[in-house]
């Protein structure tokens, strides 16, 4: 860690303002978010995971509120390398180990010790169970106060850190950086069940023209003269720091229907985490981000020198209908896809964080649903619940909350049982039935935008 970061992080009197103190929870979400044992009753696995998403998510907002800079090229590194060091482990360990979390924390007895081994003074890192503590008692904070709240009290935590590591990375930042790899913002990676996979991108192919319906008003944010660049790896460039937080956001959208719409998982002994990282890896990655990028179109904002311009007018089939494993050239393009696709979310996103949230809720919902469907029940990934938990079923819920209980699903049409669904994440009725991003709320976005 840079020196000045890390003396400032690790001096105790820079923790001790009561702004600093964590808020007051409810006992048995304190007691939650204090319990490290993994597997046993009341564990805090599920909670960690959602202050994860969290933390990933704001920090990357905090870094590009406060990025500053003539070159352009330095908020959009910044944004990375700033941004991985403020919630690294290691960091968020430290925070931890500032705000006491550790003194009244449950944990096994190797873990404990490995903490009480540990002090600021030491010359390794934090054990991980002081950043899983730090995470745990974020996702109860967001759980009890919601978003706003979550947001003001992390970023009286955050933003020294981020303007320390910024001021340590400007120092180190006088010419444009030159990276030995490639800089990754959207995930190749794939699901370990091909058959989940194959069934989910048949899934999109058939709801493709509803998708792109949903998705065409955020078109109209583009200025036309819109041009997505890319480097020889098929990274962004320009836009890399829009798509980063885009990345966060959509992720911790998909927790945050799961959280809602399947809140059973809360009290999983294991493998609630896996299961959930599982849903997010096939909705919003290279293969499914850049499949709903060419249903868009989005290939005719790349650059006309770009070898991948020419395909704008062609449909990119999903991997269920044929084999992109071995053709890279095919791979690159889904990867800039699904890059543009995030760029145009962070921008609605950051002109206008509610409705952004609202249309992204609404446009993911049956992307989700889907693959809890597909994954939920497969061994590997089923989550082991206690004895006495009952796993929720959104439909049924929905059908009884709308007077036509589960024997009759085939009297309600799928778009009412989404927007039943949407309204429950959002929590409130009167979202139902609404279209979340009009043609003119884009134009008047555009608009403002264009005003600034």
């Amino acid at each position: 860690m840079p020196n000045s970061f890390l003396s400032y992080l690790n001096d105790r009197n820079n923790w001790t303002h009561p702004r600093h103190t964590l808020p007051r929870l409810n006992w048995e979400r304190l007691t939650q978010a204090r319990n490290g044992r993994l597997g046993t009753p009341g564990n805090n696995d599920f909670l960690e995971f959602v202050g994860d998403r969290i933390v990933n998510l704001m920090c990357a907002l905090f870094v590009a509120e406060t990025s500053f800079s003539p070159d352009q090229q330095v908020p959009t590194f910044n944004l990375k390398i700033v941004g991985r060091l403020v919630t690294n482990n290691s960091t968020l360990g430290r925070l931890a180990y500032q705000l006491h979390l550790e003194e009244f924390a449950e944990l096994d007895d190797s873990e404990a010790q490995k903490v009480a081994d540990w002090n600021t003074q030491a010359p390794w890192p934090p054990p991980k169970v002081l950043a899983d503590l730090f995470e745990a008692h974020i996702g109860a904070v967001y759980e009890e106060y919601g978003w706003d709240f979550t947001k003001d009290w992390l970023s009286t935590l955050l933003r020294p850190l981020i303007e320390k590591a910024n001021e340590d990375y400007l120092k180190n930042a006088l010419a444009p950086p030159r990276y030995p790899y490639q800089w990754t913002y959207v995930t190749h990676e794939r699901l370990t069940s091909p058959t989940i996979e194959v069934r989910f991108y048949d899934f999109l192919e058939s709801r493709a023209t509803s998708l792109a319906s949903t998705a065409e008003p955020t078109l109209l944010l583009l200025p036309k003269d819109t041009k997505f660049i890319f480097g020889v790896y098929g990274d962004i460039l320009i836009d890399s720091g829009t798509v980063e937080i885009a990345a966060h956001l959509v992720k911790f959208w998909v927790c945050e229907i799961c959280m809602t719409l399947y809140p059973h998982n809360r009290d999983a002994l294991y493998r609630a985490p896996h299961l959930i990282s599982s849903i997010t890896l096939l909705v919003t990655n290279a293969w499914t981000f850049g499949y709903l990028g060419s249903i868009l179109k989005l290939a005719s904002h790349f650059d006309p020198k770009d070898p991948d311009f020419s395909i704008h007018g062609n449909l990119l089939k999903s991997s269920s209908t044929r084999n992109f494993d071995n053709d890279n050239r095919n791979g690159t393009l889904r990867g800039k896809l699904a890059q543009a696709l995030y760029a145009i979310i962070g921008w609605f996103y950051l002109q206008d964080n509610k409705l952004a949230e609202q249309w992204g809720i609404r446009w993911l919902i049956p992307l989700v649903v889907r693959a809890y469907d597909l994954i939920a029940q497969k061994p590997g990934f089923k989550p082991t619940f206690p004895y006495g938990v009952d796993e929720t079923n959104p439909y049924i819920r929905v059908l009884v909350e709308m007077g036509r209980g589960p024997e009759v699903p085939l009297v309600t049409t799928q778009d009412e049982l989404e927007e039943y669904l949407t309204a429950i994440v959002l929590g409130g009725k009167e979202t139902r039935g609404r279209v979340f991003l009009t043609r003119e709320d884009a134009k008047r976005i555009f608009n403002r935008r264009q005003s600034l």
